[in-house]
């Protein structure tokens, strides 16, 4: 039999719990992020956009890059039918310099978003379409996000892009209604929460490959190297997103920005003068040198990966038949230099610490 002094402290006992329980329902609440837009946009298949806007005056003005109030239609991952307001401006440096079409940056209003039950701090992301309206330039596109994709099969450390097809129809009625193949890139710092990463405090005043976690600077160098990509250094973080990992003692450098790499061969893109290749076709390690045997692992992953990296190209559908040709067939390349132990030593392994700073 309970006496009546015991009642009291069982009153507590079971408030106590209960407070307990309530806080931590809470707690588990904060926890619980909203998702982006991006997340809402990520289909198997491509992605359809129609996006309203004053092209005419995106093309003709793009240098001064303003943002320009527009109407991004388009279906969520449920099949909803989206029209969103939105706000778009030219990007890309030498893009501009050498293309009609500008690649374009998407900003959603981050009071929709955050009405929408999306995070409004992930609120822009890069939209890469065709250069111009003459020759192969969607083919080009179509190689560079495949770029993308290649590296996703190597590590879950790099940008998630989602392949689209877009409409641009200008308003003003004075510019030709436009439709490209595109694909939109995963905003830097989403990928860098996704990953568990956080900004990294850089004490020195420029960066090195010392300064980069090791095994996965030589994975992404390698890659590189792979794809015909010179256009990236460490020193002036160029086409590099470096973010800290939790757990990791060094942080890590996600590369970007593929339209440099030989494996898409853009007819305006040229190594740097400072590199001993005439043309971006032509590979050059710019890799770290290591210790003897250092490359092994490294070099087995893409081993491990061939199977997989040349049937992402050929079970392509979007590209045509002759682009898939050239790729694999450059792809193959790499692919011979490594099973080489005489060429990868010469263009590898002893082709080594030849950064340069890309201005």
């Amino acid at each position: 039999m309970i006496t009546r002094s015991i009642f009291p402290l069982l009153i507590l006992l079971v408030t106590f719990l209960s407070v307990q329980v309530a806080y931590g329902q809470e707690t588990a609440k904060k926890k619980v992020k909203k998702p982006s837009i991006f997340s809402s946009l990520v289909q198997e298949d491509i992605l359809e956009l129609h996006l309203q806007t004053n092209f005419k005056k995106l093309i003709k003005e793009k240098d001064k890059e303003e943002k320009i109030a527009s109407i991004l239609n388009y279906k969520d991952a449920t099949g909803k039918a989206i029209s969103q307001n939105v706000k778009i401006k030219a990007r890309g440096t030498v893009r501009k310099d050498n293309c009609y079409y500008p690649p374009i940056k998407l900003y959603f209003p981050k009071e929709d978003l955050e009405n929408a039950g999306f995070r409004k701090k992930f609120n822009d992301y890069k939209l890469v379409l065709k250069c111009k309206n003459v020759g192969n330039q969607e083919e080009l596109v179509l190689k560079e996000y495949l770029a993308y994709k290649m590296y996703q099969l190597m590590t879950d450390n790099s940008f998630k892009v989602q392949l689209v097809h877009l409409t641009i129809e200008d308003i003003s009625g004075q510019q030709k209604t436009m439709q490209s193949y595109a694909f939109l890139l995963e905003n830097s710092d989403e990928l860098a929460a996704r990953i568990k990463g956080k900004k990294v405090k850089i004490e020195k005043e420029v960066l090195t490959p010392d300064d980069i976690q090791p095994a996965q600077y030589d994975l992404m160098a390698v890659f590189q190297f792979m794809i015909g990509h010179t256009d990236w250094n460490v020193t002036g973080k160029n086409n590099l997103k470096v973010t800290q990992v939790v757990g990791e003692n060094l942080p890590i450098a996600i590369p970007f920005d593929f339209d440099f790499a030989g494996i898409v061969n853009s007819d305006y893109a040229a190594p740097n003068e400072q590199l001993p290749i005439k043309q971006v076709t032509e590979r050059f390690f710019l890799g770290k040198c290591r210790e003897k045997g250092a490359y092994k692992a490294t070099i087995q992953q893409f081993k491990d990966k061939k199977k997989a990296i040349l049937n992402l190209v050929s079970n392509f559908k979007y590209l045509g038949a002759q682009s898939k040709t050239e790729m694999r067939t450059y792809l193959e390349g790499f692919f011979e230099i490594i099973g080489s132990s005489k060429m990868l030593k010469q263009q590898i392994t002893e082709s080594c610490d030849r950064q340069v700073k890309i201005e």
